[in-house]
């Protein structure tokens, strides 16, 4: 509906603060699409507003919130004296307390990044007023030392105890950078757990690997996946036999490597289109997610695919085609032409009452709107539309 003149923007703002449950751009939005909004009132005041005393959504809605790049913050000074009374240590500490507390509008959440452009910010250290590492790093052995008693087990348990802040100021958490030629061999010799990086690892041939995977009576990959993550694989048999056998030129496919015969979709051959067609639709198939169900039963023969749009590709003509059911994907619908559509279109308009898109196709779902016309006006003849220009 075409809109006139705004409301002068006092008056406006004082219409949008009697709005007392909308309190947010997002609650905004909802109520100018809701169809409540008088027309003389603006969908976006940020542009109708502009240069004209527009302040800011908290300002037009009446809740005081200032948007972040309008805020004016305290000095640095200021803002330190407010983060180390709260007794924080580390950056972590800080990012957890502004998530469960909220801070005051004039205290920035990201200090870093706002006082970076002041060009007053050092580091995390001298902001919390810990005096972070002045010393330098520990060496990697006495580093090693230290962390091998805490026992950790893995990467996951080194990256919790950084973020706990116990983790000594000497002792970086990145080690594989600050370490790397001082010492470093892994993650695994760093907390004394012993166990060597994939990249490092020496692996058993494929043939040795083949005849342990098929004593495991795995039949696919996902099963592999889920024998993998019981932890009982040796160390030098590979978690990801394709990407370690591919290199070597020996990979021949998931069903060589457990035993199971199963062959890859790409190196299988199919039946022909035709023979696939026949034989779906004897077994009465009429919808593509009873095909899909179909697939996964095991009862699907080895050489019918389970993605027949992708292995008849030139063949393939829409899955009403290959079912027997005759539907048309709506893509492939011809409907009435644009100048048409819209006769059409706004003589089941007022038949039916029609005010708005849902009620459009609420109506077309009951079966009250021709197939000459689609579900959605918009998506077919906008698309059209988008094209010629």
């Amino acid at each position: 509906m075409k809109r006139g003149k705004w409301r002068p923007f006092e008056e406006a703002r004082k219409f949008a603060h009697s709005l007392v449950a909308i309190n947010t751009l997002k609650e905004w939005v909802g109520y100018a699409r809701s169809g409540k909004l008088p027309n003389d009132i603006p969908r976006d005041p940020r542009y109708a507003y502009k240069n004209k005393g527009w302040k800011g959504m908290g300002d037009w809605l009446g809740t005081g919130y200032v948007a972040t790049f309008r805020r004016q913050y305290l000095s640095l000074a200021e803002v330190k004296d407010f983060a180390r009374s709260l007794k924080i240590k580390t950056q972590h500490e800080w990012r957890k307390y502004c998530k469960v507390n909220k801070l005051p509008d004039n205290i920035p959440a990201n200090p870093d990044i706002v006082y970076k452009k002041q060009g007053t910010w050092k580091n995390w250290g001298d902001f919390l007023g810990t005096k972070n590492r002045k010393g330098g790093w520990l060496s990697y052995e006495k580093a090693r030392e230290f962390i091998r008693k805490l026992g950790l087990k893995d990467k996951d348990a080194w990256d919790t105890y950084c973020k706990s802040g116990k983790k000594p100021v000497d002792i970086p958490t990145r080690v594989y950078l600050i370490y790397n030629g001082k010492g470093w061999n892994g993650i695994g010799d760093f907390l004394g757990t012993g166990r060597v990086a994939n990249k490092d690892r020496e692996y058993r041939s494929i043939e040795e690997a083949r005849k342990f995977a098929a004593r495991l009576g795995l039949k696919n990959k996902d099963e592999w996946a889920d024998y993998v993550k019981l932890g009982k694989l040796p160390n030098d048999i590979p978690r990801d036999p394709p990407y370690i056998y591919k290199k070597q030129g020996t990979w021949k496919g998931w069903g060589d490597f457990l035993g199971s015969g199963n062959i890859a979709n790409q190196d299988r051959k199919f039946m022909s289109f035709s023979e696939a067609k026949k034989l779906v639709q004897k077994l009465g198939i009429k919808t593509q997610i009873q095909y899909g169900k179909f697939s996964k039963s095991g009862k699907k023969p080895n050489d019918l695919p389970s993605l027949p749009s992708r292995t008849y590709k030139k063949e393939w003509k829409g899955w009403g085609d290959y079912l027997g059911t005759g539907r048309i994907a709506n893509q492939d619908k011809e409907y009435l032409s644009p100048i048409e559509a819209k006769i059409e279109a706004r003589k089941y308009q007022k038949k039916l009452g029609i005010k708005t898109q849902k009620d459009w196709e609420i109506a077309y779902k009951s079966g009250k709107i021709p197939s000459t016309l689609p579900a959605s006006l918009w998506n077919t003849y906008g698309r059209q539309r988008r094209k010629r220009k």
